[in-house]
């Protein structure tokens, strides 16, 4: 027993943060953001005398380049009230379901960053004694666990 165990762990949530990054890169369609709009526009109160398809355009054109995970996550989020920064009344402007987008995708890449920065510190000093104490290994699953909770929704 000791180190093994320990080093397959570590193996075992680079490979799992790995995957949730991987998730990440994978860019919304047209036609998902369409979808996004069709839903916001009528699970959310729309500013009266808005032009419905100039504002789906917008959100076609402010939206091209992000995630399909996080578009969907950022809908879901707006819907439940649960997006922070957006109105849980009114439907977001393009400009701000957008830096909402671009937070939520940037908080998920820190928080993955800074796992995989814990899991590969012990391996930087040569007279180390173990490659992670099981305390540490703990607290890296409970951070991988949050940004696992966030990519797979």
């Amino acid at each position: 027993m000791g180190q093994k165990p320990l080093i397959a762990e570590a193996e075992r949530v680079t490979s799992l943060v790995h995957d949730a990054l991987q998730k990440l890169e994978k860019k919304a369609t047209e036609e998902e953001i369409q979808t996004t709009y069709l839903v916001l526009s009528n699970g959310l109160k729309s500013p009266m005398g808005s032009d419905e398809k100039a504002t789906a355009l917008a959100y076609l054109y402010a939206l091209e380049g992000i995630s399909s995970w996080v578009l969907q996550t950022a809908t879901k989020n707006a819907l439940k009230g649960k997006a922070e920064g957006l109105n849980a009344t009114f439907m977001p402007s393009t400009a701000d379901f957008y830096r909402y987008c671009e937070k939520l995708e940037s908080d998920i890449r820190f928080r993955a960053d800074r796992l995989l920065k814990n899991l590969e510190k012990p391996e930087k000093g040569t007279n180390q004694k173990a490659p992670m104490p099981s305390e540490r290994i703990e607290k890296v699953q409970k951070e991988l666990e949050e940004v696992l909770k966030g990519i797979e929704g």
